[in-house]
């Protein structure tokens, strides 16, 4: 293994930071059309976040994602986890799927093998008490 070298090490840090801090922005956009973007984003995040200090805060760094490849995947996956929230909440996920004759039929046959146990019970202590 070679020697680790930490000015070396330094520098590249120093220049992966300033290339984080210096972001790309588009000539073409306007500060009407970056308004209307965070607008948009705005809209978009309304149903997920619901509360609008949480839009106001999160709006912003969906603004610097809104150029990148994954950011469809993110709302989608956000859009998907909501609409599952909701499902579970309404209480459709957790009704009763069974009808109450199929617990009654459920019960009696509990009976049944109950009843099947204290009969082989039975026969068993009857044979081997009389010997």
């Amino acid at each position: 293994m070679g020697k680790f070298d930490g000015a070396a090490f330094a520098r590249a840090y120093r220049a992966f930071m300033n290339e984080q801090e210096e972001p790309e922005t588009p000539p073409e956009s306007t500060p009407e059309d970056n308004e209307q973007a965070l607008e948009d984003i705005r809209e978009r995040l309304r149903p997920i976040l619901y509360n609008d200090e949480m839009i106001d805060e999160f709006a912003p760094v969906f603004f610097k994602l809104k150029d990148s490849e994954q950011v469809e995947q993110i709302y989608s996956l956000l859009e998907s986890k909501e609409s599952q929230i909701k499902e579970l909440s309404s209480g459709d996920y957790f009704k009763q799927e069974s009808s109450p004759e199929d617990k009654q039929e459920h019960e009696d046959s509990e009976e049944s093998e109950e009843d099947a146990i204290n009969y082989v019970d039975q026969i068993l202590q009857q044979r081997y008490n009389d010997n």
